[in-house]
């Protein structure tokens, strides 16, 4: 394979290990793992940083993983085990799965390759736009930072719902929840990852987060209440995420939140637009940072001459 590619012996198993794979899967590889080893070469001889590009694999790596476990766990659920619960003899089962499989798989590239085209090209604009509109002074200080809007969104009383109306009813309003989230995002936000209840976001607009999320809160409906925070700074972007002292202050300030609030740091009152109404709370000591944080409570625009 290093022959026929180009790649160090040793580049071509950190590849494999970065993607995921075990540390032996280079003990057998097919005509299919020197094309895309080939294809990897081109990318790194166009001149793709190493570093950036391990990191880029890894993140392949995770997620596609995830969508095979899911393909094959949806499977199991929808086709394999109803099929059991029919009296289907265990022979039939495995030829009806086999054929279905044989149908379905060579239309999931196709389809990934469509849904990855279209993520793309929004991402480039929106790195477009943003490039253009940042002024001097805003780049980061380090290579791997960057400057965002981190929020956190997570579900008040989430535990108690699952103790009284059971794990599936629970997972049911965290998939709603999850489907309310991403349905309304403006375009300059997206999801990063969801861990249970809890949703966290990024933006390259401050204010229009905000936006969303006050309005978010008074469009939302029923229980258990969301509870939102929201703060921007400078992260470290690793595989696909975000770390660093503001995202865990964007989850403390969220911790913080009461069900319905959406509570933000002075950074983010500082950006906020003419049209965005804050409250100030004051300084709150937030658990594992030292200094208090001076919050704000975000509103609907003109709520007291409502009142």
């Amino acid at each position: 394979m290093a022959r026929a590619t180009g790649l160090e012996p040793a580049l071509v198993q950190r590849i494999f290990t970065t993607i995921g794979f075990s540390a032996d899967a280079t003990e057998h590889l097919g005509p299919e793992d020197e094309e895309m080893l080939g294809h990897i070469a081109a990318v790194l001889a166009a001149g793709f940083p190493l570093a950036a590009f391990l990191q880029l694999i890894r993140v392949y790596g995770q997620s596609v993983a995830q969508i095979a476990d899911a393909e094959v766990r949806l499977f199991h659920l929808y086709v394999h085990e109803p099929l059991m619960r029919d009296g289907v003899p265990g022979l039939e089962v495995a030829e009806q799965m086999g054929e279905l499989s044989s149908r379905l798989v060579p239309l999931s590239g196709p389809v990934m390759e469509q849904i990855h085209r279209r993520y793309l090209h929004h991402f480039i604009e929106q790195d477009i736009v943003g490039h253009m509109e940042a002024e001097v002074g805003e780049a980061a200080s380090e290579l791997g930072r960057m400057r965002t809007t981190i929020a956190f969104a997570d579900l008040a009383g989430y535990t108690q719902l699952t103790e009284q109306q059971g794990d599936e009813e629970a997972a049911d309003i965290v998939e709603r929840f999850v489907a309310d989230v991403t349905h309304t995002l403006p375009d300059e936000a997206r999801i990063v990852k969801t861990i249970g209840d809890e949703v966290m976001l990024v933006s390259s607009d401050p204010a229009a987060l905000v936006d969303w999320a006050v309005g978010f809160q008074a469009l939302v409906g029923g229980r258990p209440v969301p509870r939102i925070g929201i703060h921007v700074g400078e992260v470290l972007y690793r595989d696909g995420d975000y770390y660093g002292r503001e995202v865990n202050l964007a989850a403390r300030v969220a911790a913080r939140a009461a069900a319905g609030e959406v509570l933000v740091t002075r950074a983010i009152a500082e950006s906020a637009e003419p049209h965005q109404d804050f409250d100030l709370i004051g300084e709150v000591r937030l658990k594992g940072f030292t200094e208090p944080t001076e919050l704000y409570l975000a509103r609907l625009p003109g709520l007291d001459e409502m009142d």
